[in-house]
């Protein structure tokens, strides 16, 4: 398919997001998923974005993206969920709301990063008893898109290493 050889051993890294921005011509979020997949495989992570050439041979075949997006989730050791200013939060969101439902015993597995100065609405935000709090999810804020990438190679460092990632604070109301 005219993917790269990877690693047999390295860890599979499906990285999600906005592939939408509000208000702007230029696709700026779904460019950063495309940055941080190629710095992570350029580490020696077997890191894809849903609907590129790697996902697709990952996956088996061509399906719509809820059924793609669950299928990789299955099949992968990290699932990144990648917020950004400028993308809808829509997508993503209910996506996560959707995987933590339907297997939370995943939660473990799925990793949340979010940009510094962005505010979780309150329905997802686990400090203020969102859902995202039950089964509690790793969550992780970035400053800039190297800090992205560091901090995603180093849970899945932390992951191949350890089995798991950190364990993130739980809440309880």
């Amino acid at each position: 398919m005219g993917f790269p050889l990877v690693d047999a051993d390295a860890l599979k890294v499906f990285i999600l997001g906005s592939f939408r921005d509000y208000g702007s011509v230029r696709p700026r979020s779904v460019r950063l998923l495309g940055r941080l997949v190629s710095a992570l495989r350029d580490l020696g992570w077997d890191a894809f974005l849903s609907g590129d050439d790697r996902s697709l041979e990952i996956a088996g075949g061509d399906l719509e993206a809820w059924p793609m997006t669950q299928r990789l989730d299955d099949l992968c050791d990290l699932a990144v969920f990648v917020v950004t200013t400028t993308g809808r939060e829509a997508g993503w969101a209910s996506e996560l709301a959707a995987l933590q439902a339907k297997r939370p015993e995943a939660a473990a597995k799925r990793l949340l990063m979010v940009p510094e100065a962005y505010e979780l609405s309150w329905i997802l935000d686990p400090s203020r008893a969102g859902i995202l709090g039950d089964p509690p999810l790793r969550i992780s804020r970035w400053s800039d898109e190297q800090d992205l990438v560091n901090q995603v190679s180093a849970y899945a460092t932390f992951l191949g290493q350890w089995g798991r990632l950190p364990t993130p604070l739980e809440y309880r109301p």
